[in-house]
């Protein structure tokens, strides 16, 4: 799955905090799998994100319906941390912290995002070529998004997190342009 890599940084501390909790216990992949499948029941059950989130309900008795859904079906661990943002008034933030956690985990275990834009979509092998070169200037697994954009003329855009590669043709013609420009006499 990919994801926005634009986290608040409050969900990205919590899910780290779950992640390093998870792996003292051994439950990585326990609670990784719980907090997908939360992540999809508060998405296909949008009443009960909106319960949890209500304002009008006390964190008592938040906790106590928490409890009662939850118990038993997923990790302690995983229950506590719920519990905990429920205390805090921040279980709006769960969805959040659950993609985090993923991010969180899947750069552990060597996977980086890359999100790829070209004039025209890439064939299979060239798709794998230019996954296998990205993986290896990166040291990573690439898991490439591809999107196409037929402005760009030619050539590729990388987004790799927060860093935008720009190896359009439209960008080079670009550069050009203003190279003459301010080359010219004036």
């Amino acid at each position: 799955m990919h994801n926005d890599n634009h986290q608040s940084p409050l969900a990205v501390s919590y899910a780290r905090a779950i992640l390093e909790l998870a792996h003292e216990h051994n439950q990585v992949a326990n609670v990784a799998e719980e907090l997908k499948q939360i992540r999809q029941l508060g998405d296909n059950v949008p009443q009960l994100r909106d319960v949890l989130a209500d304002p009008a309900i006390g964190t008592t008795e938040r906790q106590a319906m928490l409890k009662r859904v939850f118990e038993g079906k997923i990790t302690p661990l995983l229950l506590d941390a719920m519990l905990y943002l429920a205390e805090k008034m921040r279980l709006d933030v769960l969805p959040a912290v659950a993609d985090a956690f993923d991010d969180l985990l899947r750069a552990e275990q060597g996977f980086i995002d890359v999100d790829i834009t070209v004039a025209r979509e890439l064939e299979p092998q060239q798709l794998a070529s230019v996954q296998a070169g990205i993986g290896r200037a990166l040291n990573k697994t690439a898991v490439l998004h591809q999107s196409t954009d037929d402005s760009i003329i030619g050539g590729i855009v990388l987004r790799v997190q927060d860093k935008l590669i720009d190896g359009s043709i439209r960008s080079q013609l670009q550069l050009v342009r203003q190279r003459m420009l301010a080359a010219a006499p004036h």
